[in-house]
């Protein structure tokens, strides 16, 4: 964190990897956004990595061709252990035709998937193929019915406006309220990858931390732990690791994402904006995904993806996935 705090290059440079992967993920005009969520996960392992041992493989980040190449084979093995099957070739077409990379003759292309290529050997060896990874999302929706109900309670009690956007919401309509409660938390959650926290919280502690930042900024005053007291799985759970984990995500991500919109003054950054992207329905998914990696061997399907598909379909399946 103390490095991230001395150099802003390192927020600026998730922000940059952000683009791309959002760019890739409305190019294939996917709808499990879990694959954002753990391409930028397999980012920061990667990136850390490099930082921490002084790797020369770090200077690499500060040219733009092989920042682009690390950032879409991020995303390239996000899509694979979620069973989205594709020839390299075929995500590097989509790369030209969006500007992400540029290439004028096929030489400069054979250089580039060459590049591509070792950069995913070299993620997946620096990882220990540990492309598995457990997402916040399910645990807000698990404990949604209980949340919702007391979040209800307070608001009548306390005569409470919901106001987003400058759109005051204090009449009966409670599914509205929830409505805009829930896509407030979905986008802090959203917004929680862009520093790694899953490094050192737990998939829980980052929920409820999100779910508390919320809560308290339509000034719901209830406790978490109270929330969750009929979910075991949550027991161990301690309110001062939410509130710590609280304001780490306020200071190192929130914060920043104010002082650049109130620079920007109304300008449209997609560098940061997710809101529009991603929600928590759609990431309820996530935990079945990551069950479904199990059955996947990685290796079988980088070989598959590169050269050696005798498929002319630029996207397939495995047996199991049919």
């Amino acid at each position: 964190m103390n490095k991230y705090k001395e150099n802003p290059i390192h927020f600026d440079r998730i922000k940059t990897c952000y683009d791309i992967i959002v760019k890739l993920y409305k190019s294939f005009k996917f709808k499990r956004t879990s694959i954002i969520s753990n391409s930028l996960i397999l980012y920061h392992k990667y990136y850390i990595y490099n930082l921490f041992t002084n790797s020369q493989l770090f200077n690499k980040f500060n040219d733009s061709k092989d920042f682009s190449c690390i950032s879409i084979v991020c995303f390239s093995i996000s899509m694979k252990t979620s069973n989205y099957l594709m020839k390299i070739d075929s995500v590097l077409d989509i790369c030209y035709k969006n500007n992400i990379l540029e290439a004028n003759i096929e030489d400069e292309k054979i250089k580039i998937k060459n590049m591509v290529l070792d950069y995913e050997s070299d993620i997946l060896f620096s990882l220990n193929f540990n492309v598995e990874h457990e997402l916040p999302y399910n645990y807000v929706k698990n404990i949604w019915g209980d949340a919702s109900t007391k979040i209800l309670e307070y608001i009548k009690n306390n005569n409470i406006n919901i106001n987003i956007n400058n759109n005051i919401l204090n009449s009966g309509d409670d599914s509205s309220k929830l409505k805009l409660i829930k896509e407030k938390i979905a986008d802090i959650l959203n917004y929680s990858f862009l520093f790694p926290f899953f490094l050192y919280y737990n998939s829980i502690t980052i929920a409820l931390s999100c779910l508390n930042i919320a809560l308290k900024s339509f000034k719901i005053k209830l406790n978490i732990i109270d929330i969750i007291s009929n979910h075991k799985e949550m027991e161990s759970i301690s309110m001062d690791d939410i509130e710590v984990c609280s304001s780490l995500i306020d200071e190192m991500i929130l914060s920043k994402i104010k002082k650049v919109n109130n620079e920007v003054q109304g300008n449209n950054i997609n560098n940061i904006n997710l809101k529009n992207i991603m929600s928590i329905n759609h990431n309820s998914e996530s935990n079945d995904e990551t069950k479904k990696m199990n059955n996947i061997n990685i290796n079988i399907n980088m070989k598959i993806s590169d050269n050696k598909n005798p498929n002319k379909n630029e996207m397939f399946f495995s047996k199991k996935e049919k």
